[in-house]
């Protein structure tokens, strides 16, 4: 049998999709007089998605800028009396439960996109759903600032420590030095927060919200949270995403092959060509060609330079001379190419000698150079 809060979860949805938001709204708003009923509908942007302006309104309707948000405001003190009726009653309690399943505060991009059915998430229906949530004291709006975006809370002490929050687990990943999980986060804040006096409204819940719309912070793929600051986990130029997307695939990668995932990974709306990315791995410190268009990371102990610095490089690690065989099987760890190919690298006199059928480094051979 399912428990509770599968049922109560089941029952949300089906209220979700049983009660559409747009329409509920716009069925509300035929009880009030035409006019107020317009201007409200036009100011709300429940037509268009972007509200009209009063100067706009005023124009078409032959009134003052000032009249329009009178009128405004005597319809939306019409439409508050609906919300203690149903559909709209209804609406409001689920979106009230939604909010304080995250610990009462959520930004708007996430009350759209995981409150609302995906068949109502557009523009009309997240107007729709912002004139329900803007007409009713049970909820506070917090303004868009440089930490996060617009926010929802159940009060102003909700909305106080959510975005109190944002320093003291940005302080703490800035300590930690490495992505952790919400839930390592949540505890550290939870005690940051006792010694502040204000660990009262805190939860779990509230620092995962936050995590996710606080600007400073960005999940990982193993579902942990770092800063957007660190490039290795939230790169920004070509150079970043090609390290990025290669640590990701831990193993060699062909150029055209490198520059396809950084399409597929969609880390920002800028375009990536095969010749930037080539540039980069060319240029770049940490990458080694390691044949045929091929690139590795160095940090995964592959050799930078030439075959003969490969050699080079073989031999000094080794105890002695070693044989042909050995020396094809070392250097084929590091690059693609042929076998011919290191035996006639071995048979550049300047940099290798043969000692008993054996080979060593020519004395005067010189240090690896580029790559």
């Amino acid at each position: 049998m399912a428990d509770l809060k599968t049922i109560i979860h089941i029952t949300q949805e089906q209220l979700k999709r049983e009660l559409p938001v747009h329409e509920a709204v716009i069925g509300s708003l035929e009880v009030l007089p035409s006019r107020e009923a317009d201007v409200l509908t036009r100011r709300a942007g429940l037509r268009a998605g972007k509200p009209d302006t009063l100067a706009k309104i005023g124009d078409e309707l032959g009134v003052t800028r000032e009249r329009v948000r009178q009128i405004e405001k005597q319809g939306r003190t019409k439409f508050a009396k609906q919300l203690e009726k149903a559909p709209l009653r209804d609406i409001l309690k689920l979106t009230l439960e939604f909010i304080r399943e995250r610990g009462g505060a959520v930004d708007v991009e996430a009350l759209t996109e995981e409150f609302l059915p995906q068949s109502q998430q557009t523009e009309g229906g997240a107007a729709a759903l912002a004139l329900v949530l803007h007409s009713t004291p049970a909820v506070v709006q917090v303004k868009e600032d440089k930490g996060h975006g617009k926010l929802y809370a159940l009060s102003n002490a909700h909305a106080t420590t959510a975005t109190g929050l944002i320093p003291v687990l940005e302080g703490a990943l800035a300590e930690a030095k490495e992505p952790r999980t919400a839930e390592a986060l949540a505890a550290d804040a939870k005690v940051a927060e006792a010694a502040a006096g204000n660990g009262h409204l805190l939860s779990d819940a509230m620092v995962a919200s936050v995590l996710s719309f606080g600007s400073p912070f960005v999940r990982t793929d193993d579902e942990r949270f770092g800063l957007a600051i660190w490039r290795d986990i939230n790169p920004r130029n070509i150079h970043d995403k090609t390290l990025f997307v290669m640590k990701q695939a831990k193993t060699p990668l062909h150029f055209e092959d490198i520059t396809e995932r950084i399409k597929r990974a969609k880390f920002d709306q800028k375009p990536v060509t095969v010749q930037a990315v080539h540039n980069e791995l060319i240029n770049g410190d940490e990458f080694v060609l390691i044949g045929r268009g091929i690139y590795a990371l160095k940090e995964w102990g592959y050799v930078p330079g030439t075959v003969a610095d490969v050699i080079r490089k073989i031999l000094t690690d080794a105890d002695g001379p070693m044989e042909r065989a050995e020396i094809v099987e070392e250097v084929l760890k590091q690059r693609h190419v042929s076998e011919n190919t290191v035996v006639i690298n071995l048979q550049e006199k300047s940099k290798f000698r043969r000692i008993g059928g054996k080979y060593a480094i020519t004395e005067e051979s010189p240090e690896p150079g580029g790559k």
